[in-house]
């Protein structure tokens, strides 16, 4: 899978069409039952995430059983809008992991809750996030990146829904698929998935800066993440270049912001 790392190399592997050589579980490899009822289906899923060919070939049979044809899974292709989601579904765990613990210490220090709550802290640096995203992938909106929408939308993670239905144990369906459907990208098309990787370091460094711009923009509305996201590309791409000035209504809300924390 992806990892979120500039120094993660991927590992090229034998054609899937080998199923003869597949070690594990091959009583559902030659029947093709990945989703004959919901214990085979969590069995499937789990054996997936550890065996890449297990994975690849039940991706394959779901697109079959949907689609009739393996031209999915024979030509395989990753497009703009794969890229954003698949940049948000690996980055934004950690983009929210790291504003909680921005948040509970600015609370313990302060020892007060702040203007907001929690969870508008994760929608306003999502916004900014997937601003950023756009801005660096030709043809992507911020609306395009929405991870219910891709599953719904994406051949292969669509064919695994509509096999799957409601034949499952998983906490998070959507996620369970995405993970393997990004599992397959990293096994089929390791060069590509490899360019979105590249990311790595910038993607970083955004996160680092949406965590700044999060907290000393409270009232700033959810419209303004393209122009926070620009803001932040910049000083990523120009470290050298002068701050820019805030506006009148920034100082406005940064001033909001510090009386707020006056106990």
């Amino acid at each position: 899978m992806l990892q979120p790392s500039s120094t993660y190399s991927y590992k090229k592997y034998p054609s899937v069409d080998d199923i003869i050589s597949l070690p594990n579980n091959p009583e559902i490899i030659i029947s093709g039952c990945f989703f004959k009822d919901k214990v085979t289906v969590n069995a499937s899923l789990e054996q997936a995430k550890e065996d890449d060919k297990f994975n690849a070939i039940m991706i394959e049979n779901a697109c079959f059983s949907i689609r009739k044809n393996f031209h999915h899974t024979n030509y395989p292709s990753i497009n703009q809008v794969d890229k954003a989601n698949i940049i948000a579904i690996k980055y934004l765990p950690m983009l929210q992991n790291k504003l909680d613990e921005k948040y509970d210490l600015l609370r313990d220090c302060l020892n007060k809750q702040l203007i907001m709550a929690k969870e508008s802290y994760h929608t306003k640096g999502k916004e900014i996030f997937n601003e950023l995203i756009a801005r660096n992938l030709a043809g992507v909106a911020n609306s395009d990146i929405n991870h219910r929408n891709w599953v719904n939308e994406n051949p292969l993670a669509k064919a695994m829904l509509d096999c799957i239905q409601d034949s499952h144990d998983q906490t998070d369906i959507n996620a369970v698929i995405s993970d393997r459907v990004i599992q397959f990208f990293n096994y089929k098309l390791p060069d590509t998935m490899q360019e979105i990787a590249s990311l790595d370091t910038f993607l970083m460094k955004g996160i680092d800066e949406i965590i700044n711009h999060t907290f000393f923009a409270e009232n700033v509305r959810v419209t303004y993440s393209d122009e926070l996201a620009a803001s932040i590309q910049d000083k990523i791409e120009n470290p050298t270049n002068v701050a820019v000035i805030p506006s009148k209504s920034e100082r406005q809300n940064l001033e909001l912001l510090l009386h707020s924390f006056k106990l």
